[in-house]
């Protein structure tokens, strides 16, 4: 969110004070959590008794879906998450546009059908733009996944860097070279002309 509202299509008109402000909601410590909370109760709303980290890895695509898509009874998901209101609030009529991005690797052997897909660049490509991506990330415990955001990359040790929040390291680096994680996910805002 915070990287989608720094985007110029979103803010525009905003004086620096104003989107400091705004910004300032999202760096609440306890928004995170909140946040998260909205997110499995209200938008994708899962079993308590699952393991939470298989969740994630399986809901990751269709949360981000759930986010920028209405359904036929609600609006698009992102608007159902209190935390966020003031912002939108303040913000006006937005569209919520999914930007999906692949790993470096396979966007370099397959950009074609990828593109096909509706996959419209690399992680590389979205940190270039100063995209912050949602990815599901193997955590080492077998086949076990968490969503993390991916904010940076090393060049050099060539590895990308994520965001952990539900661990004492709250960084992990992840190499180039392991093809992982395949997609990551964007959510840009497009204001509605009135």
């Amino acid at each position: 969110m915070k990287s989608s509202l720094n985007e110029e299509k979103a803010l525009s008109t905003f004086s620096e004070d104003d989107k400091n402000q705004l910004l300032a909601i999202l760096d609440d410590s306890a928004h995170h959590k909140t946040l998260r909370s909205e997110l499995m109760m209200n938008v994708i709303p899962t079993k308590m008794n699952a393991n939470e980290d298989q969740i994630q890895a399986a809901l990751v695509h269709h949360v981000m879906q759930r986010l920028s898509r209405p359904t036929l009874l609600q609006r698009e998901g992102i608007h159902l998450l209190g935390s966020l209101k003031p912002i939108l609030d303040r913000i006006g009529q937005v569209q919520p546009v999914l930007e999906i991005y692949s790993h470096p690797t396979e966007y370099d052997k397959y950009s074609a059908n990828l593109r096909s897909l509706g996959i419209i660049g690399d992680f590389l490509t979205a940190i270039d733009q100063r995209k912050t991506l949602v990815c599901p990330v193997n955590t080492g415990l077998a086949d076990m996944k968490h969503a993390m955001c991916l904010y940076g990359f090393d060049e050099e040790d060539s590895t990308f860097i994520f965001k952990n929040s539900s661990s004492e390291n709250t960084t992990i680096k992840v190499p180039l070279s392991s093809s992982q994680p395949k997609l990551g996910y964007h959510i840009s805002f497009v204001r509605i002309a009135n």
